[in-house]
């Protein structure tokens, strides 16, 4: 994942964290508010509705003692004939005008044992015997008191039970029509209303809307959204009441719409901060990164250029500090040790070695000490550097690697530490161009009238041990054996401007170079002569 990435997911996840921590809140504040509204509000209601039937009582009561009175033991012996009964009800509700409108039931039934209707008046209408229609439900059994509907609207009812002349039994049923009371109600407190007894709908505000059972804690009725709660009403009804969350719904719609906004600033800030952000850290830190990569692939020229005052100025600076101290630092490796040697130091400091077949070169100058004798130090390291110089040149150019300097010699290897085809053609060809290169260099130390120097050069090829010896605080790269010593023992031999090779190694380069064998050698440290040629060409 790109930096730019990282820094808008870094900016943007703890925004929106908070944004939705934030619709979380007042969601959750809009709930416990609202709830606490409704709850009042549903608290309210049912203390309301207990308050408005207890009214309805009173109103009641006093019907109920005169209906115990001399009045329905008139009713009953005057009202042989169905005529008769429908006449005094007339009459009766004559009495209510003249006497106290108030106390005229809304709804009245006479009722015989059985439950047959002898005489009802409702709704100023009276009827006689016809009248089986008159409740819509069965009253319930054994109850005084009852919740029903007549018509379309909701009544409370008593029921008196009679027993005239021993004969007669019967009931009355007194009631008071609810709807008026259940709107002013409803209108003061803002709700809906269903009122059910025994699983049926006696009243209900939302005209239409008939709950199912199981009510769930909220509903949509034509589209709105209700919450509810069922409670009793008495022991006349079950209530349902019916909040209207219209205004909460909105409020959590712009609560949310205000985290949607919140998050698409959100996004927006993150996606400004990544880019401005990117565009001052991205950059040097690309540009890091590629030089990082040139170090890494060894070259230690690379710089960066980050400009400004800030943090990545000054790490851009650090870094350019530090190649260039690993540029001064390899060029002195270089100059004290060869690439391949190098690389070789540089995978451990693990003391120890390897057997592999090498070709080993030692070259001397020949009557060095005589031609420097009286000469100023000052005057001879600068001219020993200048030839070593270009012998080393030599050696590397054909794919070998200086071991070291002794003095007014070197030593040089062919095929370590990384290996070399033909190694030992290559360090005959090396050789060559060493007795070349060196009388060019005499030509123009005569031209300044100095005396030529003529170096001596021995090669032999053999297998031998290679590694990194010494201590761990301070280790080289050599050759160790026999063969290394037959070598340098060889290049005592040599001649000025000449180059002696073994016998291990003319067979190696054999009809490659042209080299004519000598009469054997004794060298130092080896009880039998050794075979050598001289390479001529």
């Amino acid at each position: 994942m790109r930096f730019r990435a990282k820094l808008f997911l870094a900016v943007l996840i703890p925004a929106s964290g908070l944004v939705a921590v934030s619709v979380a809140a007042a969601l959750l504040e809009i709930q416990r508010s609202s709830e606490r509204a409704v709850g009042g509000e549903f608290g309210r209601t049912q203390a309301a509705m207990g308050d408005l039937l207890e009214a309805e009582r009173g109103f009641l009561r006093p019907l109920e003692t005169t209906f115990k009175g001399v009045w329905f033991h008139e009713f009953v012996t005057k009202g042989a004939s169905p005529a008769g009964r429908a006449e005094l009800i007339k009459d009766r509700d004559l009495e209510y005008q003249f006497q106290d409108l108030q106390l005229k039931p809304d709804f009245f039934a006479a009722t015989t044992a059985d439950g047959a209707v002898w005489a009802r008046r409702h709704a100023d209408e009276a009827c006689v015997e016809t009248c089986a229609h008159a409740f819509e439900w069965p009253w319930p059994k054994g109850a005084r008191e009852a919740l029903f509907r007549v018509g379309n609207a909701p009544h409370l009812g008593w029921r008196i039970d009679f027993a005239v002349q021993g004969d007669f039994k019967g009931s009355v049923v007194i009631a008071k029509e609810l709807t008026q009371d259940l709107g002013r109600l409803l209108k003061s407190l803002e709700l809906e209303l269903a009122l059910i007894r025994e699983g049926v709908v006696v009243y209900s505000s939302l005209a239409g809307w008939v709950p199912d059972p199981g009510l769930p804690e909220s509903v949509r009725v034509r589209g709105a959204r209700y919450l509810t709660s069922t409670r009793p009403a008495g022991e006349v009804a079950e209530m349902i009441l019916l909040r209207p969350m219209g205004e909460v719904d909105e409020q959590r719609h712009r609560a949310v719409a205000g985290g949607v906004a919140g998050l698409l600033v959100a996004v927006l800030i993150a996606a400004g901060v990544s880019v401005r952000v990117s565009r001052g850290i991205s950059r040097p830190v690309e540009a890091l990164v590629e030089a990082t990569r040139k170090v890494g692939a060894g070259d230690y020229a690379a710089q960066v250029d980050i400009r400004g005052r800030d943090e990545m100025a000054r790490l851009g600076t650090a870094f350019n500090d530090m190649t260039e101290g690993l540029r001064k630092r390899r060029e002195i490796m270089e100059k004290t040790l060869s690439r391949d040697v190098a690389e070789e130091l540089m995978k451990g400091v693990e003391l120890g070695g390897e057997r592999r077949e090498v070709t080993t070169l030692f070259l001397d100058v020949r009557g060095f000490t005589t031609a420097t004798e009286g000469v100023d130090p000052a005057e001879v390291v600068p001219m020993l550097n200048d030839m070593m110089n270009f012998l080393a040149e030599a050696v590397a150019r054909h794919g070998g690697n200086v071991n070291k300097f002794l003095g007014d010699g070197l030593m040089a290897m062919f095929g370590a530490p990384r290996d070399l085809p033909d190694h030992a053609l290559c360090s005959i060809r090396a050789a060559l161009d060493m007795q070349r290169e060196m009388g060019g260099w005499n030509a123009k130390r005569s031209g300044r009238g100095l005396p030529p120097l003529h170096v001596g050069i021995g090669i032999n090829t053999g297998v031998v041990l290679g590694g990194k010896v010494g201590s761990r605080n301070r280790l080289e790269y050599t050759l160790i054996g026999e063969e290394v010593n037959l070598a340098s023992r060889v290049c005592g031999k040599a001649a000025p401007g000449q180059v002696l090779i073994t016998k291990q190694t003319f067979e190696r380069v054999r009809g490659r170079v042209a080299a004519r064998e000598l009469e054997p050698v004794q060298v130092k440290g080896l009880s039998y002569p050794v075979h050598v040629y001289e390479v001529t060409a």
